[in-house]
């Protein structure tokens, strides 16, 4: 099932030749994927401006996956301004990287991000997301020093620090504990330089410590909890040297956070009661419910989320419980728990994401979540927000019910149209209906929906294709 952000996933090339750019509209309707995905792309321009960006990532993406660059170029420059385009741009990098031509993939970042350095580090996120994937520490390091070399912005350490700790993690994972230490050391030392060189004051206490309880959750996930808690007592050090009441409460919140990132959930839990009641104290106590449900301690999951004094968090963690006996195969104590949660609006989010999540395993649950969350969510009526309804059009879609799904989509307003028309064109390739999705994406006439159920189709295509030719070269003599 497509998520509802820009989605990127492994990649692989396939030769077609490229098509004159401009001659989208006279592709028929059941040509190769390359036509479908030209097609989406044509509709960018007359898409709600703030959506063009997003889409254009998407579409150029696949594009990249079957070689035709031309095209994905293209699509780029009708995402709009350069930052508009910095999404798509990074699909294509991710694109080119994973077809072994570095170089090329960070001109194309270099030349599309014009002086816009926070956009221009997501880019090269994407492309060491790869590199990393792949073993290949050295480059993926260079690119994490490139953001870091760019003029000083806000969220910069951030960034550097959150692509280090994915690279160490891999090469951890990857036996290379001497790289691994090298990186974490690379990480203290930019989190260090933030401390002495801020570039929001205002943040200048608690983002330091909010990257030290990252790092030392990592460090104690790879069972090295010396190492862990020394990182904890930076977070001790700069708490004694808090400046205001505020900066106290932020770095208690991170102190808390870290706690729980190694295991220590007793003392995270007496850290939130220092807090004031609030939002700062429910975080602390809704994440180590959380680390609570995942350990099997599920009863005191349960009185955790009902002792959170901000019901909407309270209701997360009841279904974040919920999602834990549901893995473990109690489904009838799954929505025993989600009953807990009195609003019919809050009650069907917690229906339906039980009803995803089992779906996408094959539970036999599945059809009796998603009917009771159409119900919660048709007794709430306007308090029901929209995303509930996309979800159970594509639940149903999941469940092999497309007659529904296609029902509902064709209720909805443009904009709720988008996700779920992605997935279900999708999905009704990958069921063997081709003609029905092919129909679904042509009959749609608004630009967005349609661009996306175009990508549907263009991407399921794809996926076909590599399939079969995955087939024919596993089944040659």
């Amino acid at each position: 099932m497509r998520g509802l952000a820009v989605f990127s996933g492994a990649m692989l090339f396939f030769s077609v030749n490229a098509l004159p750019q401009d001659s989208a509209q006279d592709f028929s309707s059941f040509g190769p994927p390359q036509s479908f995905l030209r097609e989406a792309s044509a509709l960018i321009p007359r898409i709600e401006k703030d959506q063009r960006s997003s889409a254009a990532a998407n579409i150029a993406g696949q594009q990249a996956r079957i070689g035709d660059l031309e095209g994905a170029l293209v699509t780029v420059q009708r995402a709009g301004s350069p930052s508009a385009q910095v999404s798509a741009t990074g699909s294509i990098a991710y694109t080119l990287a994973s077809q072994g031509d570095l170089p090329l993939a960070l001109e194309v970042i270099q030349n599309s991000s014009k002086g816009e350095d926070p956009a221009k580090a997501n880019d090269y996120i994407s492309v060491a997301g790869w590199l990393v994937e792949h073993h290949d520490f050295e480059h993926a390091l260079e690119l994490a020093r490139l953001i870091q070399q760019a003029k000083p912005y806000f969220g910069q350490t951030n960034y550097l620090v959150g692509t280090l700790l994915r690279i160490q993690a891999e090469q951890f994972k990857a036996g290379d504990r001497a790289g691994a230490q090298e990186t974490i050391d690379e990480a203290l030392a930019a989190v260090e330089w933030e401390k002495d060189h801020p570039v929001e004051p205002w943040f200048a206490e608690s983002m330091p410590a909010g990257l030290y309880a990252s790092i030392a959750s990592q460090l104690a996930h790879e069972g090295n909890r010396p190492a862990a808690t020394a990182v904890v007592d930076l977070i001790y050090a700069l708490l004694a040297a808090a400046s205001t009441e505020q900066a106290k409460q932020d770095l208690l919140l991170y102190l808390g956070e870290a706690q729980v990132g190694i295991g220590e959930l007793d003392a995270a839990t007496a850290t939130a009661q220092q807090l004031p009641p609030g939002n700062h104290r429910d975080a602390i106590v809704e994440q180590v419910g959380f680390e609570r449900a995942k350990a099997g301690d599920l009863s005191g999951a349960l009185e955790d989320a009902t002792a959170l004094s901000y019901e909407p968090w309270g209701n997360i963690s009841l279904r974040t419980v919920a999602a834990r006996f549901s893995a473990l195969g109690n489904h009838a104590q799954a929505l025993a728990t989600l009953d807990l949660i009195p609003e019919p609006a809050e009650r069907a989010e917690g229906l339906v994401e039980l009803a995803s999540q089992e779906a996408g395993k094959h539970e036999p649950g599945a059809p009796l979540a998603v009917e009771l969350a159409y119900e919660a969510a048709m007794n709430a009526g306007a308090d029901t927000k929209p995303y509930v309804f996309e979800m159970i059009a594509v639940t149903r879609g999941e469940l092999s019910d497309f007659g529904e799904a296609e029902d509902m989509i064709a209720k909805m307003n443009d904009s709720s149209k988008v996700w779920p028309l992605w997935n279900l064109t999708e999905m009704l390739i990958r069921g063997g209906h081709e003609a029905e999705a092919i129909s679904l994406a042509e009959g749609q006439s608004a630009p967005w929906p349609k661009a996306y159920a175009l990508l549907g189709v263009g991407t399921a295509l794809i996926n076909k294709q590599r399939e079969a030719a995955h087939y024919y070269l596993n089944s040659s003599p």
